[in-house]
């Protein structure tokens, strides 16, 4: 017959913690929707706004999450703190520079994108509005959630899975208090934003429980390299607004193919822009990201 063996015993202390920090991110969840049902097409317009925030969030944020975690094990299992703190940096760096202009696009182009994406049938221009609204509160919160798979996997690599689980119950309550208070005022766009604020609080108690725990260090070459990433995203914004004004009513109103090629046009440009300048500063160096990318 099975038994529980020493190692099971043990899985099972490090994966209960672990599965309840899981739980309270669905309890979250539901929680915003039981709110959001309070208004007509409340739910369905959080989940089509919470559908484009995803896709960046799990390309990014989980896939680094997955690499960075094995990584760091391997570093405090030989007592290299040095190599752990250094693949935590260039994890900040690769995350942050691939999620904050991300972020900004969702931001700047979140009307014509849902459009883009959804407006047809019953989905007219008035729902597309309010689920742009809703993606860009989302949108202000990308980086604090990437941010947190980043250093989550420290914390599990010491098998310490309490921290994170503790923080995200903090996550959860000022999530709903936050929620309920922003809802009467603000609608779902509310909840959005309680989103983003939770998301980001948990983050900096993350990094907070790092640094006064003596586990993590940001490298001074990271902070700078992190200050360009925001410099070249703030230029693409401005591109990004400038492309708005210039295009007009035709990223919303023209046909779907017209605006499929605009958008995409829109985004490339932008894109090219701000890669150009993160390469050429060393933000981001371009054989790192295709190491990175090819892993």
């Amino acid at each position: 017959m099975p038994r529980i063996t020493p190692p099971v015993k043990r899985l099972l202390v490090l994966a209960v913690p672990t599965a309840i920090a899981g739980g309270i991110t669905q309890i979250n969840l539901l929680v915003g929707q039981v709110i959001a049902s309070a208004q007509a097409g409340g739910i369905a317009v959080m989940n089509y706004a919470d559908r484009l925030m995803q896709l960046p969030l799990g390309i990014i944020g989980i896939s680094i999450g997955v690499v960075l975690l094995p990584e760091l094990t391997r570093a405090l299992a030989a007592k290299n703190s040095d190599d752990a703190n250094h693949l935590q940096n260039r994890s900040l760096e690769f995350g942050l520079g691939l999620t904050v202009p991300a972020a900004v696009g969702l931001f700047m182009l979140n009307l014509p994108l849902v459009a883009l994406v959804y407006e047809r049938g019953a989905f007219d221009r008035g729902t597309a509005e309010l689920t742009a609204h809703v993606l860009a509160g989302f949108a202000i919160g990308l980086p604090s959630f990437v941010l947190i798979k980043i250093f989550q996997p420290s914390f599990y690599a010491r098998e310490d899975m309490k921290t994170p689980m503790y923080f995200s119950g903090i996550n959860a309550v000022l999530n709903i208090i936050l929620s309920l208070t922003l809802f009467p005022v603000y609608g779902i766009f509310g909840l959005a934003i309680a989103t983003s604020i939770s998301g980001w609080v948990n983050a900096a108690l993350l990094w907070g429980a790092l640094y006064f725990g003596n586990h993590y260090r940001i490298a001074a070459n990271t902070l700078r390299n992190i200050l360009l990433i925001c410099i070249a995203s703030t230029i693409m914004a401005g591109i990004l607004y400038g492309g708005e004004t210039w295009l007009g009513s035709s990223l919303t109103d023209s046909g779907l193919l017209s605006r499929l090629v605009l958008i995409a046009g829109l985004i490339a440009v932008s894109a090219i822009a701000y890669f150009a300048i993160v390469i050429a500063t060393g933000a981001l160096p371009k054989e790192q990201m295709k190491r990175m990318l090819k892993r």
